[in-house]
């Protein structure tokens, strides 16, 4: 049973990411950590006091892009029409934050001009922000993004922002 582990861990979180829709990911969900991967950032993972619902903290660290970056999502957001972010900026001042999707179709150029890129002036406190999925399709320059096949999101700063943190609340597809 050891070999077949891995094989049933992945198939257990793939089963959870179906339960998870229209959630992108579920931060309280069993095999989270499975579907997200950090980036010269730090994560501590907590409960919303009330709800019980998953919250990360994400401290960003030295380095270029630090963040989060989910991945093997549910790749068909076609039938939705909005991506909302809960995410809070906890500190005074302003927080940069981008926001970059990419289909399976950006694996093979890479280009900054292939994707979904948003750039966030974050105020203090907690946040609602909404991304039409009109507007992540249309993103690439010389195609439209293929919404049935989404491949990753990722949330990060830049090295200017090493230190800062934000708390992200929930990730979900309406």
């Amino acid at each position: 049973l050891l070999p077949l582990l891995p094989f049933l861990t992945v198939s257990a979180a793939d089963v959870e990411r179906f339960q998870m829709v229209p959630s992108v990911v579920r931060f309280d969900a069993r095999f989270a950590q499975i579907l997200f991967s950090m980036r010269d950032a730090e994560l501590s993972i907590g409960q919303e006091k009330g709800s019980g619902d998953g919250k990360v903290t994400i401290t960003l660290k030295e380095g270029p892009w630090p963040g989060i970056e989910f991945h093997d999502l549910w790749p068909n957001w076609e039938p939705y029409s909005v991506l909302v972010l809960e995410i809070e900026n906890p500190g005074p001042d302003v927080l940069p934050i981008n926001v970059r999707v990419d289909d399976f179709a950006h694996r093979r150029t890479q280009r900054f001009d292939d994707r979904f890129n948003r750039k966030i002036e974050l105020p203090s406190g907690r946040h609602s922000i909404h991304f039409k999925i009109a507007g992540i399709r249309d993103a690439p320059l010389h195609r439209q993004m293929n919404m049935q096949e989404i491949d990753s999101l990722l949330i990060f700063g830049s090295e200017e922002e090493e230190g800062r943190w934000f708390i992200l609340h929930e990730v979900r597809l309406e």
